[in-house]
């Protein structure tokens, strides 16, 4: 007891050793090397690289399953003779190569539009970038991705077949019977038929470049390939994307009326796409009024 009375107050341990920061240190680490992976890449950038390699992979399987069937049929058919005079199918070659560019599309469709909106067309990509549905560049990117993927399937095909030009790769080719404006035409109003349809079976307030509106929706597009297709098989062995048509055309080297392909698809597609826009003003202007 201390002079006074006064008794000495309890005294206080120290804080045990556990209690103290030596855990600060590790966390502080752990946030520093999460804040530098954050900044590897953005969710943005993710999208847009999974987007790309959708856009490649889907091409690149459309041209080695498609058109790699349709030059089997080719192949089978006798339809491609040594002077390339006679293009025109049999009936069994042209529903054919309609199934396989149908069947194929709607099956790639579903597999990746919820990543990229499953366009494998420059075409559609254009009209995409016309309907404001996906901007210039991110389209000019798609579209580059789009041709690399079509060269390699077509090159892989080619080096399953030997390199012995098995079916010519299922090369695009005007009928010698008809013009090269009647085939332009037709490209051009097969390929607004698709884009018309693939406007209306997409959910447009999913961005940037929408999904399909159901499960059926890719179905949908396939049938409309698939008359396309068969539409156009015995004028041109089936345009509708230029993407198709380039792929074959570098690994073979043939490049005759090259520009039908490129030009009808696409000026195709953007009247597809002002005749869409057309259609939801009206509509728009029709519910107002009501």
């Amino acid at each position: 007891m201390e002079r006074g009375g006064r008794r000495p107050g309890p005294v206080v341990p120290p804080p045990p050793a556990v209690m103290m920061l030596p855990s600060a240190a590790p966390i502080q680490t752990d946030n520093r090397d999460s804040s530098k992976s954050k900044e590897l890449l953005t969710p943005h950038q993710k999208r847009i690289i999974a987007a790309l390699l959708a856009e490649f992979l889907g091409t690149l399987l459309f041209v080695l399953l498609a058109v790699g069937i349709q030059a089997n049929e080719l192949k089978r058919s006798n339809d491609v003779n040594t002077d390339n005079s006679d293009l025109r199918y049999p009936t069994d070659t042209t529903i054919m190569a309609g199934l396989a560019h149908g069947l194929t599309y709607a099956t790639l469709i579903s597999m990746f539009e919820s990543i990229s909106g499953g366009h494998f067309n420059p075409a559609i990509t254009v009209a995409a970038v016309v309907g404001r549905r996906i901007g210039m560049l991110p389209g000019a990117m798609y579209i580059v991705v789009q041709i690399t993927g079509a060269v390699c399937g077509s090159a892989i095909y080619d080096a399953m077949s030997g390199s012995e030009d098995y079916g010519q790769l299922g090369v695009t080719k005007l009928n010698t019977d008809l013009n090269t404006g009647s085939i332009f035409g037709a490209e051009l109003l097969a390929t607004l038929f698709v884009t018309l349809l693939w406007f209306f079976m997409l959910d447009l307030t999913m961005a940037p470049c929408g999904m399909t509106k159901n499960l059926t929706g890719p179905l949908y597009i396939g049938l409309a390939y698939f008359i396309a297709a068969s539409f156009t098989s015995r004028w041109d062995r089936v345009g509708l994307n230029p993407a198709r048509a380039f792929g074959p055309a570098a690994v073979s080297g043939d490049w005759d009326h090259h520009w039908v392909y490129w030009m009808g698809p696409v000026i195709g597609a953007m009247g597809g796409t002002l005749l869409f826009e057309l259609f939801m003003w009206l509509r728009t202007a029709d519910v107002e009024g009501l």
